[in-house]
């Protein structure tokens, strides 16, 4: 994480120094199982992904870019993805609920639980909402999601 912005109502964290590791030996696979993706910033787990589609899918939601294309199973390797994008926590479900300008809907991790997550792109950044886990936000069955989306 890059920095984060704090206000009354919402917490805006900013990603840009995102390295993709990319597991595909048996080896390295046991070490960290299940996972063959993982996303990573400042040497900190961001994201993991078990499909190669569920990390194409994060990765164009959030309009980031591979710096070189996806090696075949059989290798390890390392990347930094091209792009930033933020993450934005709102604490008032009200002005979750009634965000302008929302061009999709997704659905993230927070705390532990599938949540729904509304993508608005501001000043040229891709943004991704969602209501903090102290409001009383809609969650999703974890298991379900998981399997589409990990």
């Amino acid at each position: 994480m890059d920095n984060f912005i704090v206000t009354r109502t919402a917490t805006t964290k900013t990603y840009s120094n995102l390295w993709l590791y990319q597991s595909l030996t048996t080896s390295f696979r046991s070490v960290i199982d299940p996972y063959w993706y993982q996303v990573k910033t400042s040497g900190a787990n961001h994201r993991q992904f078990v499909r190669r589609g569920a990390l194409i899918q994060w990765l164009l939601t959030r309009e980031l870019a591979l710096t070189q294309p996806l090696i075949d199973e059989g290798f390890y390797t390392t990347q930094r993805l091209r792009g930033t994008y933020q993450t934005v926590s709102h604490n008032d479900i009200s002005v979750f609920n009634d965000l302008p300008n929302v061009i999709a809907t997704t659905k993230v991790i927070s705390k532990g639980q599938y949540t729904l997550a509304k993508i608005i792109k501001q000043y040229n950044i891709i943004q991704i909402h969602f209501a903090d886990p102290n409001t009383k936000r809609q969650i999703f069955d974890y298991d379900s999601i998981n399997e589409t989306m990990g």
